[in-house]
């Protein structure tokens, strides 16, 4: 029998925090065999934008829907030979432009990308823009318009390396990177707050671009019945948007479910 061994690296299981997968050995050629793709893994403060066959992020693994023996449709893919899936983790990060370039810094950026072959190290390049009333000689025409907040700055989702960093200065019109004080010095991620602020001005789900709310995390209610309250996640619901938050209430001990848009994060 031709056995194949398959490896996941970095696995860190939702809500449980890090959990070793122990190697799959699958039957090279048996379509009854694919390797199923586990749940996404999460890490508090990036973002995870798949598996990938390589250390150098350039290429990504294919997941297809497959039918199982018992009818259900799962994802998978075929492996043929002794492989490491290794986990892409990124974050946002604020660049600099000469103001009135951002556009042209995007497609500049990205045609760099593809150039170096970088689409695994930086997977998206967005320049923040929000739907507004088109006003002319102060009367609305009754038109929306679509108008940049962030002037003179876009924003990258990257995975921050030394060559990644170096592709993104180097880009025409590009006139630094927040965070970035010069002398080699890297820049630091937008935070999660900030970041999910821009993300909803362009109108984008942000449950699924950053990972905030995971179990253990220390949360304050901010709306609702339960405001002020302090607790500890305990289960994250995200295709309701809830979490389910265990905490002390007028001296007694409870469960609630609570909106995503209803809590923060805190500290202790």
């Amino acid at each position: 029998m031709n056995l194949v061994e398959v490896r996941f690296d970095d696995y860190i299981l939702p809500y449980q925090g890090k959990k070793e997968i122990e190697p799959l050995l699958i039957e090279k050629g048996n379509h009854l065999s694919l390797v199923q793709k586990p749940v996404d893994p999460i890490k508090e403060g990036y973002i995870f934008v798949g598996w990938y066959a390589d250390d150098e992020f350039k290429e990504k693994i294919v997941w297809e829907d497959y039918q199982d023996t018992y009818g259900e449709v799962k994802e998978a893919t075929s492996i043929e030979s002794n492989t490491t899936l290794y986990a892409n983790w990124q974050q946002w990060f604020m660049v600099s432009t000469k103001s009135g370039a951002e556009k042209q810094v995007k497609k500049d950026l990205q045609a760099r990308v593809e150039n170096a072959k970088f689409q695994g190290y930086i997977t998206e390049i967005l320049v923040a823009e929000q739907e507004q009333l088109d006003n002319k000689g102060g009367k609305y025409t009754g038109k929306t318009k679509k108008e940049n907040p962030y002037k003179g700055y876009i924003f990258v989702r990257t995975k921050m390396t030394d060559d990644s960093w170096y592709l993104i200065r180097n880009t025409p019109n590009v006139t630094g990177m927040v965070g970035s004080s010069g002398k080699g010095t890297k820049p630091f991620p937008v935070s999660e707050d900030d970041m999910e602020a821009v993300l909803k001005l362009c109108g984008r789900d942000v449950s699924v671009a950053i990972d905030k709310y995971f179990r253990g995390a220390k949360v304050e209610v901010i709306k609702g019945f339960y405001k002020s309250a302090r607790g500890i996640v305990r289960n994250v619901f995200q295709e309701s948007k809830e979490v389910e938050v265990e905490m002390t209430f007028f001296s007694r001990p409870l469960i609630a479910k609570i909106d995503f848009d209803d809590i923060k994060k805190v500290d202790n």
